[in-house]
């Protein structure tokens, strides 16, 4: 059989599914019958932040396809990922309950949402952010909760320069060094009334907070 054009790219394609149908899984193992250069797999699964998702998919798919080494640092990838990103969601649920505490609604979404959403593993997708959604009139409570957690504001600006930045982007990224970054987004009702009229507010496993579903 004749060696398709961007074949890597077309199984990396064919693996980025959170959920294969069996369909699905047999296009894979056919894939897997050709010449497949495995470093360009890896290199082109790093560059498109798809690793830990084409790793799981290929090891429920063919595991005895693929290299032992590169099955390996798949597996060692998402588990790596895993503990991360589960540090990571621990802390957000950490801040949610502070900013509770302090009378702040808030509504996390993306970085381990996304992940728990999508995909139902923290160690199929990266991420490096903290977001959750607040009230417009809790913006000053909420900087000072996020400060006594830790964070730090980004940039030696005054007052007057913050409020210019919030009114311009309608958020503020602080940072922790232990940590990644957090990004605090006003608009809460707004988000309110378009999405949970549609939206089922449900607990996510593990996190002690809520998040749109």
């Amino acid at each position: 059989m004749r060696r398709p054009k961007a074949l890597e790219l077309q199984l990396l394609l064919a693996c980025a599914r959170a959920h294969p149908r069996e369909e699905d899984e047999a296009a894979i193992r056919q894939l897997l019958e050709l010449d497949i250069d495995w470093t360009k797999f890896a290199l082109k699964a790093i560059d498109h932040g798809l690793v830990g998702l084409a790793g799981n998919t290929l090891a429920g798919a063919a595991p005895e396809s693929v290299p032992p080494e590169i099955r390996e640092a798949f597996q060692a990838f998402v588990k790596q990922t895993r503990n991360s990103n589960q540090a990571l969601l621990n802390e957000l649920a950490r801040l949610i309950g502070q900013l509770a505490n302090a009378g702040v609604e808030t509504i996390a979404f993306k970085g381990p949402v996304l992940a728990k959403q999508a995909f139902g593993d923290l160690g199929l997708r990266g991420f490096r952010d903290l977001d959750f959604l607040i009230h417009d009139d809790d913006l000053p409570k909420t900087i000072k909760v996020l400060c006594e957690c830790g964070y730090e504001r980004n940039g030696k600006f005054t007052a007057e320069q913050f409020h210019l930045i919030h009114l311009l982007q309608g958020q503020e990224i602080m940072f922790k060094r232990d940590f990644e970054r957090l990004a605090s987004r006003w608009g809460l009702p707004l988000l309110s009334r378009a999405a949970r009229a549609k939206s089922q507010v449900s607990s996510a496993p593990g996190a002690g907070t809520d998040y749109l579903q």
